[in-house]
């Protein structure tokens, strides 16, 4: 008993490649998923170690491929915590060590790891670094005619402002946070510092079939933690019944009504996976 999996990811700039990341590796008996999400640049310019991927992006990408190559056992911290010490060394190596400690990549993830214990019973272990986010139903979801998908929108992008459109104290705030998450100072996201692999904080739970995971990045979950445009469940009850299209569909309708914000960006990547166990 394996599940169905669909997922989603878009950015919201023409020619920078999504800081977003998700991705899954089926094994014999169990499924590891992700989703990643490069914290927003800092740089005055999106490109600064590579010439076409942010620092951000480039992360995120790293630890999606660090994820990739755990075929042979179950994901654990300590792994992921070699897994970074090769990371940095090769940003470094890219970098020469000249970008200031504030433009060093950061970033939020979900690993959620799934054994399939019987075939009615599915063991969860979430493992969450900052803030993408995991929503979990066991049984089937029932329909809801209520429910209705939102039109699609045509796509669009935005243009890129230095510092991701951060300025004044809110940029020097962030500038200082950054600064702390690279030493490990009160923070649960990961870093170029190997020891934030520790940070997880894990939780385990199991589910009876038919159940359904849908992990994500915030800017997918800005659907009802940000906007209100429904709830979590409704949100997971949408993308079930009408695909994550249509819940990504719900978030760029109204963010295509907002205006710009300082404290926030107008509109950020947003990403999930949904895995569908019968």
């Amino acid at each position: 008993m394996m599940p169905d999996v669909t997922h989603i990811s878009e950015g919201i700039y023409a020619n920078i490649p999504t800081e977003d990341v998700v991705g899954y590796l089926r094994r014999p008996g169990s499924v590891l998923a992700w989703a990643i999400d490069g914290a927003s640049t800092l740089s005055e310019s999106p490109f600064t170690t590579f010439d076409d991927i942010s620092d951000a992006g480039w992360f995120a990408r790293k630890v999606a491929d660090a994820l990739s190559n755990m075929a042979d056992s179950a994901f654990m911290p300590s792994r992921l915590h070699q897994e970074l010490i090769s990371i940095k060394q090769a940003y470094f190596s890219a970098s020469g060590s000249k970008r200031p400690v504030h433009e060093w990549p950061v970033a939020a993830a979900t690993i959620v790891e799934m054994d399939v214990v019987s075939s009615s019973r599915v063991a969860v272990s979430i493992y969450r670094y900052a803030d993408c986010f995991e929503l979990l139903h066991e049984g089937p979801i029932p329909l809801d005619t209520d429910l209705r998908a939102p039109l699609s929108v045509p796509r669009t992008y935005d243009p890129w402002k230095p510092h991701s459109g951060f300025t004044g104290d809110r940029l020097s705030q962030l500038q200082a946070r950054r600064c702390e998450q690279q030493r490990n100072e009160l923070s649960s996201a990961l870093t170029l510092n190997p020891v934030s692999a520790f940070n997880a904080k894990k939780l385990q739970t199991s589910l009876h079939t038919p159940a359904q995971i849908l992990v994500g990045t915030d800017g997918l979950s800005r659907a009802w933690d940000t906007y209100g445009l429904m709830t979590s469940a409704q949100a997971l009850r949408l993308a079930t019944q009408s695909g994550l299209g249509a819940l990504l569909h719900a978030v760029r309708h109204h963010e295509a009504t907002l205006a710009s914000n300082t404290d926030r960006k107008r509109r950020d990547d947003a990403s999930g996976i949904l895995l569908t166990f019968p």
